[in-house]
Order: structure tokens, then C-alpha cells, then sequence
């Protein structure tokens, strides 16, 4: 029975080995099949990369020339753009050079003129100050003479004065009433003027004691306002 049931499974393990290396060579076909076609798209598709990258790499040497071109052209302009600055740059440091002289000697210049100019106004100012003293000094002195003539006019004033106080009664006409006409209506010593009585002192007093004494002597100190014919007999008088 082991022997029988042996080689009947042997049977199945056999059928079952011929069918999977059947599946197995079906698959193996399908897969050959899969993997010609695949290599077949694969050189396809490698020619046409190949082919692509051909086309890049002659646009790439293509764009790689005119971008040589155009450095060796912006390289050539810069050059000359440079040489150009350069020299303008050359220029512009001579043309400071040279101005940064005629500026250093117009500085050099003005400021000599300007030590000679405040040098001559260092002396004018000496000498106006000089002569503001002298000339100070002078009007003080004139001041001082002036202050004495001054002083020296005022008491020739007073003698005046106290001469024109004698020559006052000539002054006005010889008709008019003087001291001496007195009349037996006012006391002795008073003259008679428009109906009242007026007495004239020869002493020197103030207003104050002028009109204490009129009050004493019965009278008050007359105010001459307006009344010229009075003032002219007063001048007389006096």
C-alpha cells in the first residue's frame, strides 16, 4: 500500500512538476517575449535619446560658440570701454591736479592779501583809535574851556544885569510917571498907576518873602499879565 500510495503521489508530484515547468516555459516565453520588446523600446527610445542629446549638444555647441562670440565681444568692448575710462580718468586726475594748484595758489594768494588787508586795517584801526583819543581829548578840553567861558559869561551876565537894572528906567518914554512923581494918595515911596498905588524894592528877595513884606506893608505882590503900559512904567522903575 505505502509502495501503491508512493508512486500514486509520485504520479501527482510528477504531473504537478510537468505542468509548473509547462507554466514555467509559457512564462518564461511571455517574459523573453516582454524583454525582446522591452529591449526593443529601449534602443528605440535610446536611439532617440542618442539622438536628442545629439541635437542638444550640437544646439549647446551652437549656443556655446555665439556665447563665445558675444563674451570675446563684450570682453573686446570692455577693454576699450576700460582704456577709455582710464584715460578719461587720467584727465579728470591731471585736470584736478592742475585745478587743485591754481585753487592752492588763489588760497595762498588770499589769504597773503588777507593778512596785508587786516594788517592795514590793524593799522587804521591803531590809528583811528589814536585819534579818537586825541581828538577825545581834545573836545574834552574844549569842554572844559567852553564850562569856564560858560561860567566866566554868567557872572558877566549877572554884572550886566545888575548894570542894566540902572539903565532900565531909560527904556521906556521920558513922559511916562516915575518914582519921584508921587502922589498925597498912596504913602511915601509908592507911585500912583492907574488908580492904585505900586511900590518898588531895590532889594533882592524871593517870591515868598516879596509877598510876606507886600502883606505887611498892606498891599499883596502885584502879577503883571497882560497890561503893557504897566510893564512899560515897571521897566522904568525898576
Amino acid at each position: 500500500m505505502l509502495k501503491s500510495e508512493f508512486v500514486a503521489n509520485f504520479t501527482e508530484v510528477q504531473k504537478s512538476q510537468d505542468m509548473l515547468k509547462s507554466e514555467f516555459v509559457a512564462n518564461f516565453t511571455e517574459v523573453q517575449k516582454s524583454q525582446d520588446m522591452l529591449k526593443s523600446e529601449f534602443v528605440t527610445n535610446f536611439t532617440e535619446v542618442q539622438k536628442s542629446q545629439d541635437m542638444l549638444k550640437s544646439e549647446f555647441v551652437a549656443n556655446f560658440t555665439v556665447l563665445q562670440k558675444s563674451q570675446d565681444m563684450l570682453k573686446s568692448e570692455f577693454v576699450a570701454n576700460f582704456t577709455e575710462v582710464q584715460k578719461s580718468q587720467d584727465i579728470l586726475k591731471s585736470e584736478f591736479v592742475a585745478n587743485f594748484t591754481e585753487v592752492q595758489k588763489s588760497q595762498d594768494m588770499l589769504k597773503s592779501e588777507f593778512v596785508d588787508n587786516f594788517t592795514e586795517v590793524k593799522k587804521s584801526q591803531d590809528m583811528l583809535k589814536s585819534e579818537f583819543f586825541a581828538n577825545y581829548s581834545n573836545l574834552q578840553e574844549k569842554q572844559d574851556t567852553l564850562q569856564s567861558q560858560y561860567e566866566t559869561l554868567n557872572q558877566k551876565l549877572d554884572e550886566v544885569s545888575k548894570v542894566f537894572s540902572f539903565l532900565k528906567e531909560f527904556y521906556c518914554d521920558a513922559t511916562n510917571t516915575s518914582p519921584d512923581n508921587t502922589s498925597p494918595e498912596c504913602k511915601l515911596g509908592w507911585v500912583l498907576f492907574s488908580s492904585k498905588c505900586y511900590f518898588i524894592s531895590t532889594y533882592k528877595l524871593t517870591w515868598n518873602e516879596s509877598s510876606d513884606w507886600c502883606k505887611t506893608s498892606g498891599g499883596r505882590l502885584v502879577n503883571i499879565e497882560s497890561s503893557d503900559v504897566l510893564v512899560c512904567h515897571l521897566r522904568r522903575w525898576i
